[in-house]
């Protein structure tokens, strides 16, 4: 296990779709290998990933840009609920 974690823009850029939910994933790992008492850094982009060329994701607030790339832009709130769900826990301080 680890006493610090750093996911850095990361989850925004990983599908969660029905059949392959990797963002899911990737959050459960971590939540398996955080030492007790450890920390966790995570970020991700927010709406403005929103602007990109390209087409509509297929989550909310989600584009694939003209080069084939995927992006899904987070709210605060949003991250905050998800990490809280995924982890199963009430603490998460969430800076943005």
């Amino acid at each position: 296990s680890f006493r610090k974690i750093v996911n850095l823009n990361v989850l925004n850029v990983v599908p969660n779709i029905e059949g392959n939910r990797l963002r899911d994933t990737i959050v459960k790992h971590i939540g398996r290998i955080l030492a007790p008492g450890g920390v966790a850094v995570i970020t991700t982009r927010g709406k403005d990933v929103l602007t990109i060329k390209g087409e509509h994701g297929p989550e909310p607030d989600s584009r694939i840009s003209s080069i084939g790339t995927y992006q899904k832009g987070f709210t605060k709130q949003e991250l905050e609920d998800y990490l809280k769900y995924m982890l199963g826990c009430s603490k998460i301080y969430i800076q943005f």
